[in-house]
């Protein structure tokens, strides 16, 4: 979770984590910012893993050329609905029932796989992080878990 957000907001010699030394902070700057790999957690176990971007890539689309649990349609209808949930999310902004930083946590990030390296190390296979948890009802989720009690 922490090297999540080390990626989404890179980190600086001038901010360093206490539990981090600077040697470290630039390590870790530096594979964040190399596009020949792609640093996801592990399916299982809570590991991280350091894969090939290549290899990540063509895991994608491998899961997604998968007939049997994707069908391709003739047009994506997640703008249309992403465009709502964002409406109602920048409503929620001006009605300051959340902040900034709150409305820019709620916006969906792209569709990721998690390396299954409990099944093979060298090569594995990724489970796609596509179901109802990482979907586009997905922000409407989070603001309904942090902001709308009982």
């Amino acid at each position: 979770l922490q090297l999540c957000w080390i990626r989404q907001n890179k980190l600086s010699s001038s901010k360093p984590l206490p539990i981090l030394t600077e040697s470290e902070i630039i390590v870790l700057n530096e594979l964040i910012s190399d596009r020949e790999i792609v640093i996801k957690l592990a399916d299982k176990g809570g590991g991280i893993c350091i894969q090939d971007a290549v290899k990540y890539r063509q895991e994608m689309i491998s899961q997604l050329s998968n007939t049997r649990f994707y069908k391709k349609i003739n047009n994506d209808p997640t703008i249309f609905f992403q465009t709502e949930i964002v409406a109602y999310l920048e409503d929620a902004k001006k009605q300051v029932w959340i902040s900034e930083s709150e409305f820019q946590v709620f916006i969906l990030q792209e569709p990721y796989t998690l390396p299954k390296v409990h099944k093979c190390l060298t090569n594995p296979a990724g489970r796609p992080k596509m179901a109802l948890t990482d979907s586009i009802w997905s922000p409407l989720s989070k603001f309904d878990n942090c902001f709308i009690k009982p």
